[in-house]
Formats: C-alpha cells, sequence, structure tokens
C-alpha cells in the first residue's frame, strides 16, 4: 500500500506503447531543435526524392532569391529545386542514394551564384 502523498502505482507506471510514445515524441523534438540548431543546410529526403524535411539554413540556400516562401515539406526535390537537375549534386546524390555511400563534392549553384561543397 503507498505511502501517504504517495500516487497510487497504476500513476506512477505508463504502458509500455505510452511510454514508448513519449519517448519518440520527446526524441522528436529534441532531434528537430538540434537540427534546426545546426548553422548548415541540412535535408532530408525520402527514396522518392520527397522532401521531409529541410532546417532553415538549407531553405535559404537552395531557395532562389525573390521567390515566395511556400512549403518545401511534402515536396518532390527534383520539382521544388529545378536549377538542380542535371547538376553535379543531382548526379552525387542519385549515387549516393543508389549506394548507400556518402558523397564529396562541389558545386556553383547559379540561382544563388555560391559555391556548394561538400
Amino acid at each position: 500500500m503507498p505511502g501517504a502523498g504517495t500516487p497510487p502505482p497504476n500513476d506512477l507506471m505508463r504502458s509500455g506503447g505510452e511510454a514508448r510514445e513519449d519517448v519518440r515524441l520527446l526524441s522528436g523534438t529534441h532531434m528537430n531543435a538540434v537540427l534546426e540548431s545546426i548553422t548548415d543546410g541540412f535535408a532530408v529526403v525520402d527514396r522518392d526524392w520527397t522532401i521531409t524535411w529541410l532546417n532553415p539554413r538549407a531553405e535559404e540556400i537552395l531557395r532562389q532569391p525573390g521567390l515566395p516562401h511556400e512549403e518545401l515539406a511534402g515536396q518532390q526535390l527534383w520539382h521544388a529545386f529545378r536549377a538542380l537537375c542535371g547538376t553535379v549534386l543531382d548526379a552525387q546524390l542519385h549515387h549516393a542514394m543508389e549506394t548507400q555511400q556518402t558523397a564529396h563534392f562541389e558545386l556553383y549553384y547559379l540561382p544563388r551564384q555560391r559555391w556548394r561543397g561538400r
């Protein structure tokens, strides 16, 4: 029997499913905070090249000057950033996706008139 002021055992323990969901939500929140704080551009795409996440720096790097802000998550990478098609980035990202290996390259990104490297 719990002591005075001690919550009943069912309030102290959560089901495995509830606990896993809590961890997932906290991990996701923490991960978003970490990724958003990175000063380099960081983007996540799925196997179909759908943008699932971009940090603010990646949007700043990739978005063409003067274009209105729109939600990029959910868009297909090659449609959202047509200027990337046919570039070294296009070839290197396809190769990296196919081989599941890291790619290193430099790219002059004409819409931003800057060299980018990785």
